[in-house]
């Protein structure tokens, strides 16, 4: 089993969710009973997997502002190392019953040969629930892609206490599936959670 390691934490500034072109979810997104949804941007402390190619610049995954988060040159096959934002300050009632978390990361690479190595929620520190990867390769101009959905809990039961904390985040990891050297770059992770008060 692999253990996240925390890097050396890099206290990142709060980014406005209007940095991102996505709507804003409704508390219809989240269901008919549901009248609240939590959104924030990338905030809080930022950490790297032990194995795999480092990411340079991990803050340029706060906010989808041309500013990017990216990998050394990746070989074929060779994985990144996961960049991991946690501490992300979410604000969500006493009581409430988290219904799904939706993450959107705005990604690419410049020769369009790198793909999800792993898409994961942190819960506590360590990686929890379903991996969301997707096969589709990263665009060669950075688009946003979204993983989960307002009733997708990745294979969690996920209680309030659990997304507050400040080991509650999410973790991605991007592989190099071309035959040339490729770089993966990210330039914003976004995460929501639905839930009912």
């Amino acid at each position: 089993m692999r253990r996240w390691i925390l890097g050396p934490l890099l206290v990142l500034n709060v980014a406005a969710c209007s940095s991102f072109d996505a709507a804003e979810p409704t508390p219809a997104d989240a269901g008919a009973s549901c009248v609240s949804a939590s959104v924030k941007s990338s905030t809080g402390a930022s950490f790297q997997l032990a194995e795999g190619g480092e990411w340079s610049n991990p803050d340029g995954a706060i906010e989808a502002d041309g500013v990017f988060a990216s990998t050394n040159t990746l070989g074929k096959d060779v994985r990144s190392r996961y960049l991991g934002l946690v501490a992300l300050g979410l604000s969500i009632p006493e009581g409430a019953s988290v219904q799904g978390i939706a993450v959107t990361v705005v990604r690419g690479s410049a020769g369009g040969g790198v793909v999800d190595e792993s898409v994961r929620l942190v819960r506590a520190n360590d990686p929890a629930g379903d991996d969301r990867k997707n096969i589709l390769p990263w665009p060669p101009s950075p688009a946003p892609i979204d993983y989960g959905s307002p009733t997708d809990l990745w294979g969690v039961d996920w209680t309030r206490e659990d997304v507050v904390s400040p080991g509650f985040g999410v973790a991605v990891a991007a592989r190099n599936d071309a035959n040339s050297g490729e770089s993966a770059r990210i330039d914003g992770i976004r995460l929501t959670v639905y839930y009912c008060p």
